[in-house]
């Protein structure tokens, strides 16, 4: 049974292109951050990142705010936050997740 359900996971991440829409959406998700002007540089691959705030803000604050704006991100050091979005999340929640973390951020 376990074996079929993996077999089923691969099976529908290789019919969705599940690595090319990574890419392509982290790339979106990467470029709307740093055009905010409080992050300083993002890493990380796919979907994956993390957005390093300027200095002088603190990643745990910036975190509690986003979360009572209904955004899930973790704080993972003093100055980073950390975003994973789901592969199958789209253009329009991406450019919301970034509006929401500019307006917090300004």
């Amino acid at each position: 049974l376990a074996t079929a359900a993996v077999s089923a996971v691969i099976s529908e991440m290789k019919r969705l292109h599940a690595d090319e829409m990574a890419v392509r959406q982290g790339a979106r998700l990467t470029k709307g951050l740093l055009a905010i002007p409080a992050i300083d540089s993002v890493r990380g691959s796919g979907l994956l990142l993390g957005a390093q705030l300027v200095e002088g803000l603190v990643a745990g604050d910036v975190y509690k705010q986003l979360l009572e704006k209904g955004l899930i991100v973790n704080a993972v050091n003093a100055t980073t936050l950390r975003l994973a979005p789901p592969l199958t999340v789209s253009d329009a929640e991406i450019d919301e997740a970034v509006a929401l973390i500019a307006e917090v951020l300004s």
